[in-house]
């Protein structure tokens, strides 16, 4: 191995595996370990290694495709400029970490710079139900660990055996939400399952009162900081892994909330599931009609009996 900076502070090294795969090192003590598993990124194998003898813990960076050797390097790179101002190595490789989720979702989806507005009112929606519901029911930590949605989960929400999907729409937008697949609203293999449905709409900087995207991250944000460093840096990962970057002006685009609506899902709910599906059929979009959601109406204190009971087992 070859150390990327002499005079860095972080242990970083360029290398080669045994198979000839390049490689990106960061050697950091195991108390510096993060908790979670890494994100699995397109043609990068990322995984943290214990060294032999040693109670030092290697994280990883593997190009799985030597032709991308070019994006590789940028990556590289960028992994290791995030962590310059990191003041301790548990923090270098959390921000490691965080920068490595905000390129999954770079890879996944090509895009860079701001969240389209239907990307900002989607993110702002699950961010509310944090706020709403999960952040005065359940422990910190426990709140951010159940959003999933970030992470490529089919429901945005998993607390136990109990999931939240989270959808947003206009004010004025015709009564329905668009159902992205038939396994958001497929509640086999789960005990309870919640529809949270809120109206946001898109405002001129120029009327005000209105929230920007960045106003909701910091609010939650904000609830956490006092939880310490795993609950900040799950709310991070999650953070990155839809896009969002603090140092993105989202201030020309504000939004006001109007009603919300929660439903429980059941059996009679009107919705496609993969269960109802012929063989081959998959991949599945769809709108629910609201009115038709009318008897499935529940409220917030019965969502918080029902986390309250999931806590307790």
């Amino acid at each position: 191995m070859r150390r990327v900076d002499v005079e860095g502070a972080w242990d970083f090294f360029w290398a080669r595996s045994i198979d000839r795969k390049y490689l990106l090192v960061l050697s950091h003590d195991s108390h510096s370990a993060p908790p979670r598993r890494p994100p699995c990124l397109r043609g990068l194998d990322v995984k943290i290694v214990k060294q032999n003898n040693s109670d030092k813990r290697l994280l990883m960076f593997r190009l799985m495709d030597s032709a991308h050797r070019d994006i590789f390097h940028q990556f590289c790179s960028d992994i290791v400029a995030s962590t310059c101002n990191a003041k301790t190595e548990k923090e270098a490789v959390d921000t490691a970490l965080v920068r490595t989720w905000r390129w999954h979702y770079l890879l996944q989806t090509g895009k860079k710079g701001l969240l389209s507005l239907e990307q900002q009112k989607g993110l702002i929606g699950e961010l509310l139900v944090l706020d709403y519901h999960l952040m005065p029911n359940l422990p910190a930590l426990d709140a951010i660990l159940s959003w999933q949605g970030p992470l490529n989960a089919s429901k945005d929400f998993a607390i136990g055996r109990l999931c939240i999907e989270v959808k947003t729409r206009r004010g004025t937008a015709s009564p329905h939400v668009l159902i992205n697949s038939e396994h958001q609203l497929d509640s086999e293999g789960i005990d309870m399952l919640f529809l949270h449905v809120m109206e946001l709409d898109n405002i001129s900087p120029n009327i005000g009162n209105g929230f920007s995207l960045t106003d909701v991250a910091r609010r939650v944000q904000s609830q956490i900081a006092e939880f310490g460093n795993e609950t900040v840096e799950a709310l991070e990962i999650r953070l990155a892994a839809s896009g969002f970057r603090w140092e993105d002006d989202y201030s020309n685009s504000l939004w006001i909330a109007g009603k919300r609506h929660l439903y429980q899902v059941t059996d009679k709910f009107p919705r496609i599931v993969s269960w109802g599906l012929k063989s081959g059929v998959t991949n599945v979009n769809y709108s629910v009609a609201l009115a038709d959601c009318e008897p499935f109406r529940s409220t917030a204190t019965n969502l918080a009996q029902a986390l309250e009971k999931m806590r307790n087992g």
